[in-house]
C-alpha cells in the first residue's frame, strides 16, 4: 500500500469511528495515549481464557462487524467507540460498525454484540439485575459471536465497563491517568472462550476528584461516574439548601427553622407537606434520576422543640430516629404521586447519618456482639437509604480501630438495622486543612473498601479533592481508589508499584522513595499521638515538617528528575511529560519550604522555588490551599514580597 492510499485510509478510519460516536450521541474523546508492551493481569478470577481458534483481526484485516442497538443511548455508543479505537490503535484495523436492526442471532456470524441488542435477546443470554447490579456485566462468546452487555434497564454503564474488561484481556489495555494509557501492539487479536459474569465489589462509585468531575472519558476509564445528575435529583444538604430555602420561607414560616435558618424542626407538620412538594418538583425537573437526598445541613444544630425531643426520647435520645421517621413519610407520599406522574418509576430516599444523626437508633452489646432497636416498632420503608458519612474516622487506622470504635460502632449499627439493604456511603480520602499535603489515607483503603463491602455498600461517593487539582499524587488516588472500590481483593501495594512504574517511567525510583518517606513519617507521627488521617487534621503545621525532612523529600524528587536525563536525547516528548509530573509532586515540598523556611534560604534558591511553584502551580490550575480556599496566587506573591 502506497503512502497516498495509506493515508486516505487512516483517514476513513478515523472518519467512521468519529459518525458512529456521533450517531450515538457521544462524540469521541481526546487523550494521550502512550504504547507500550505492558500486558496488565486481569482483575477478575478467569483471567486465563483459551482461545477459539477464531481471529477477531488477522493479517492486517478483519471479518468482524460490530452492533449496537437501534436505540444506541449515549453510554452504549461510548462503548462501541472505544472499542473501535483502541482495537485500531493496536492494530491498525477499524472495526465497520451496523445498528442491529433485522439482525438475528447465528452462532456462525462474527458479530461483536454491545449492548441490548436484538441479537443478544436471539442468543438467550439472561442479563440478572440481581447478579449484575448496576455496573456489572456479562461478556460471553457463542459461537463466532461475542457478546458484551451490563444489565438493560439501567443506563449501560455496565456495557461499557465490560468492553475495557474485554480490551484489558484482549490488548492488555490499562488506564492509569487521563494521559496515560497502555495497550499492547497485535498484528493479530484472538477471539477467546469467554464465559464472565462480573458485579464490582461497590455497585455504584463516584470518585469525586476535579479531575474526574472535568473529564468524563478519564471517569469512564476508571469506572467512576463523573458527576452525580446521573443518579441524583438532589445530592448532599439538601433539606434546606434545594428544597426549603430560608430566603424563600423563612419570613412566613419562622417556625419551620432552628437558628436562622441553620436546621429544620422535622416533626413540623406543615413544614412536611411543602417539603413533599419540593421532592416533587426535582424529581419532574430530572425525570430521569433514580435517587433523592434528604439530608440535613452540613453543621451538628438540631430542633430542641417539645415535639421533636419527645420524638427523638422515643429513640433513646438519637436524632437519627427522626430523620428515618420523616425520610419514611416523603417515601410513602412521593411514591403514591409517582403512581400517577412516573408509573414504573422506581426512586429511593436517602438521608444522611453523619455528625448528630450518626449514631443509630440501635443499642449494641459488645460482650454478646448484638445490637436492638432502641424502639420495637421501628419501621423502614422499602426505598428508604441510609448514608453513612463517618467524617470524624481516622483514615490512617484500620476501620475497627480503638480510635475509630465509636464511628465503627454507629456504622455497623445501621447495617445490622437495614439488614444490609440500600446503605450508601460517603467516603473520605482528602485532608480538608491542607490540599498541599497528602492526605493519610495510603494504607488501609483496602482494608476500607473490604469493610464497606461487608457493610452492604451498594454506592459509594468518595469525596477527594473536588474543588481543586492537586500536588499530592492525585493520579495515584485515582487509580489505586477506583481499582479497589471495583474490585477490594487487589493489592494496594501492587497497584501502586504498577501505577510507579507506568506514569513515572525512569524517575519511579526515587519517586517511590519519596512516597515512602511521607508513609514513614506519618506513621512516626501516629506514634506520637497525632491523628493523620482525618479528614479536619491540620497538616500544614510547621512542628510536624522539620526543615531536614523537608529536604529529604526534595531531594528525592530532584534525583527522580536527574533520573530522566537520558530520556532528553532518547525520547524528548516522553522526557517533558515524566519530568513535568514529577515537578507537580515536587510542589508539595515546596510549599512546605517557602511557608515555613523561607527565611534561611538564600535570594537565589529562594527565586528559584518560587518561580518552579508559580511556574507548575498554574501549569496543572493548583488553586487552592485548603478546603473553599483558592489563595495559591495571593500566597506566591507573598513570597516573592517577602
Amino acid at each position: 500500500m502506497n503512502n497516498k492510499i495509506l493515508k486516505i485510509f487512516i483517514c476513513c478510519v478515523l472518519i467512521i469511528s468519529s459518525l458512529f460516536a456521533f450517531a450515538c450521541g457521544k462524540q469521541k474523546p481526546s487523550s494521550q495515549e502512550s504504547e507500550s508492551n505492558y500486558s496488565s493481569e486481569s482483575i477478575k478470577e478467569s483471567s486465563s481464557q483459551e482461545k477459539t481458534g477464531v481471529n477477531i483481526v488477522e493479517n492486517g484485516t478483519t471479518e468482524y462487524v460490530l452492533v449496537i442497538p437501534e436505540d444506541c443511548d449515549s453510554n452504549t455508543g461510548v462503548a462501541g467507540t472505544e472499542l473501535i479505537d483502541f482495537v485500531y490503535l493496536s492494530s491498525g484495523v477499524s472495526i465497520p460498525v451496523v445498528r442491529d436492526e433485522g439482525l438475528t442471532h447465528n452462532p456462525s456470524a462474527k458479530y461483536i454484540s454491545v449492548g441490548p441488542t436484538t441479537l443478544l435477546e436471539g442468543a438467550g443470554i439472561e442479563i440478572s439485575k440481581e447478579e449484575l447490579g448496576e455496573s456489572g456485566y456479562v461478556i460471553k462468546t457463542v459461537g463466532n459471536t461475542l457478546f458484551i452487555s451490563g444489565y438493560t434497564e439501567y443506563t449501560y454503564y455496565g456495557t461499557m465497563y465490560g468492553v475495557y474488561d474485554f480490551l484489558e484481556r484482549t490488548i492488555g489495555f490499562k488506564a492509569y491517568a487521563s494521559d496515560e494509557i497502555k495497550y499492547d501492539k497485535m498484528d493479530t487479536i484472538p477471539l477467546y472462550e469467554f464465559d464472565i459474569i462480573y458485579r464490582p465489589t461497590i455497585d455504584v462509585r463516584y470518585m469525586s476528584y476535579k479531575c474526574i468531575k472535568a473529564d468524563k472519558t478519564y471517569a469512564n476509564r476508571m469506572r467512576s461516574l463523573s458527576n452525580n445528575d446521573e443518579v441524583w435529583s438532589t445530592f448532599t444538604h439538601t433539606l434546606i439548601s434545594n428544597y426549603l430555602p430560608f430566603e424563600t420561607y423563612g419570613t412566613t414560616h419562622p417556625e419551620w427553622y432552628v437558628n436562622g435558618g441553620q436546621q429544620l424542626c422535622l416533626t413540623n407538620e406543615e413544614m412536611i407537606e411543602e417539603l413533599i412538594i419540593r421532592v416533587q418538583y426535582y424529581l419532574t425537573r430530572y425525570p430521569k434520576t433514580t435517587h433523592v437526598m434528604l439530608g440535613h445541613e452540613d453543621n451538628w444544630t438540631y430542633c430542641r422543640c417539645e415535639r421533636c425531643t419527645a420524638k427523638m426520647n422515643e429513640y433513646g435520645g438519637n436524632l437519627s430516629g427522626v430523620e428515618l421517621e420523616l425520610s419514611n413519610t416523603v417515601a410513602e407520599r412521593v411514591n403514591l404521586w409517582l403512581e400517577t406522574e412516573y408509573p414504573g418509576r422506581d426512586v429511593k430516599y436517602v438521608f444522611f447519618a453523619y455528625g448528630p444523626s450518626l449514631p443509630a437508633p440501635v443499642s449494641y452489646d459488645e460482650e454478646t456482639d448484638t445490637y436492638t432497636k432502641l424502639k420495637d416498632e421501628i419501621y423502614i420503608h422499602e426505598d428508604v437509604g441510609v448514608m453513612l458519612a463517618p467524617v470524624s474516622m481516622n483514615f490512617g487506622e484500620k476501620p475497627d480501630s480503638l480510635g475509630n470504635r465509636s464511628s465503627y460502632i454507629s456504622m455497623n449499627s445501621w447495617s445490622w438495622l437495614f439488614n444490609k439493604k440500600n446503605v450508601y456511603l460517603w467516603s473520605y480520602a482528602l485532608n480538608a486543612y491542607s490540599y498541599f499535603f497528602n492526605a493519610n489515607t495510603f494504607g488501609y483503603i483496602k482494608d476500607y473498601c473490604e469493610y464497606f463491602k461487608d457493610l452492604g455498600v451498594k454506592y459509594v461517593y468518595n469525596q477527594g479533592y473536588y474543588d481543586s487539582y492537586v500536588c499530592t499524587f492525585e493520579a495515584m488516588r485515582v487509580y489505586t481508589e477506583s481499582m479497589l472500590y471495583w474490585d477490594c481483593t487487589l493489592d494496594y501495594n501492587e497497584l501502586v508499584d504498577d501505577f510507579m512504574v507506568n506514569y513515572y517511567g525512569l524517575a519511579s525510583a526515587n519517586v517511590k522513595k519519596y512516597y515512602n518517606a511521607i508513609r514513614t513519617h506519618y506513621a512516626y507521627l501516629d506514634n506520637h499521638d497525632y491523628t493523620t488521617g482525618k479528614v479536619f487534621f491540620m497538616l500544614d503545621d510547621k512542628k510536624l515538617w522539620p526543615i531536614g525532612l523537608v529536604n529529604t523529600l526534595l531531594g528525592y524528587l530532584d534525583e527522580a528528575i536527574k533520573d530522566l536525563e537520558p530520556l532528553k536525547g532518547t525520547d524528548p516528548d516522553r522526557y517533558e511529560v515524566l519530568y513535568s509530573r514529577v515537578q507537580r509532586e515536587r510542589l508539595s515540598p515546596l510549599y512546605m519550604m517557602l511557608s515555613y523556611y523561607i527565611n534561611q534560604l538564600s535570594d537565589e534558591i529562594k527565586a528559584q522555588y518560587v518561580s518552579d511553584f508559580e511556574k507548575y502551580a498554574k501549569m496543572f490550575y493548583l488553586e487552592a490551599t485548603r478546603e473553599a480556599s483558592f489563595g495559591v496566587i495571593s500566597l506566591i506573591e507573598q513570597w516573592k514580597n517577602s
